[in-house]
């Protein structure tokens, strides 16, 4: 599985020339300061003023690198995060606790130039011909895993990074209301970075057949798909 990387802005020639000038004026700003600090101030009276408004003009020269700085993170330095799924899904129905359960793997990349923090995560499981979920899953749901240790949401993926994670959800959810429906179950599940307004989607079709509900409504069966759509 691969992920593709987009590459990173970098601040242009113009800009950079910009800013030097902008530097150079100071500078020259400073030297015409202070020479005319020399021939209007006299005593000491006249030194305190004079180096008091020079240490003033470099504060203002040293205040110019560091507002550049600022810039520079807020335009060019941010995540690029992107989330994709493992070669299977099983799903299964728990008869006596009436708990349905989604098993699945699923990588988080960030290729980007800063930290991202997946803030919430969210699923849901429709079967064919249903305008809405039967059941919805949010982040309280959500038990995963990583190298053996469990993680809270939200968490973080730092930049230039990859985490590969095991995830399993559990709803309730009555035997009865479980449908013997033939046809493509959808199971779609949403994680939600920093970028709120681009939110990473994971979704499965799931071809069950009327039988394979019923055995998992009996005998606890659990349903193992292999690289579905």
């Amino acid at each position: 599985m691969s992920f593709g990387t987009e590459p990173s802005k970098e601040p242009t020639g113009t800009e950079g020339q910009i800013t030097s000038e902008a530097v150079a004026l100071d500078v020259q700003q400073l030297k015409s300061e202070i020479q005319a600090l020399k021939k209007e101030n006299q005593g000491f009276i006249g030194w305190a003023r004079r180096w008091g408004s020079i240490v003033g003009l470099i504060a203002g020269l040293v205040a110019i690198p560091n507002a550049i700085v600022q810039l520079y993170i807020a335009v060019f330095t941010h995540p690029r995060t992107s989330a994709a799924r493992g070669p299977s899904l099983s799903i299964g129905y728990d008869p006596t606790a009436g708990k349905i359960k989604l098993a699945f793997n699923f990588v988080v990349s960030n290729n980007g130039t800063a930290d991202d923090t997946i803030k919430e995560m969210w699923g849901s499981l429709t079967p064919p011909t249903y305008s809405s979920p039967l059941v919805s899953f949010d982040s309280s749901k959500f038990h995963i895993v990583e190298k053996g240790q469990g993680i809270p949401v939200p968490f973080t993926v730092a930049k230039a990074t990859s985490r590969e994670f095991q995830c399993v959800l559990e709803a309730p959810l009555e035997a009865n209301t479980l449908p013997d429906m033939r046809g493509d179950w959808i199971a779609e599940i949403t994680l939600a970075g920093q970028k709120k307004d681009a939110p990473m989607k994971l979704r499965y079709e799931l071809p069950i057949v009327s039988k394979d509900i019923d055995q998992m409504k009996k005998s606890a069966q659990t349903l193992n798909f292999l690289n579905p759509h």
